[in-house]
């Protein structure tokens, strides 16, 4: 990631009807602009939980900053997997 635009955690999904929070590891393909703006994100392997990979993926679109690859020199754009991870943290 860019240390001047640090990753953001995406927000926590609200507990199911039962009141159990669901946790688990999403996967997401994204591609990121020669400036570094994400400009799509997919899941790649999903959390088994769709929302927590909703959540992953709306929070890259919205307001992650990537550092962008480069060739030869140039930033370029590319794809990226990046891995996000959801473990709820007391009550």
């Amino acid at each position: 990631s860019d240390p001047l635009y640090p990753v953001t955690q995406p927000r926590y999904p609200r507990p199911t009807e039962g009141g159990a929070w669901h946790e688990g590891t999403v996967v997401l393909l994204l591609t990121v602009s020669a400036r570094g703006f994400v400009t799509d994100a997919k899941v790649s392997t999903s959390s088994g939980h769709g929302d927590l990979d909703e959540a992953a993926i709306a929070e890259a679109k919205r307001a992650w900053r990537l550092k962008p690859g480069t060739v030869n020199g140039r930033p370029m754009r590319m794809q990226y997997k990046f891995r996000v991870v959801f473990k709820h943290e007391g009550n």
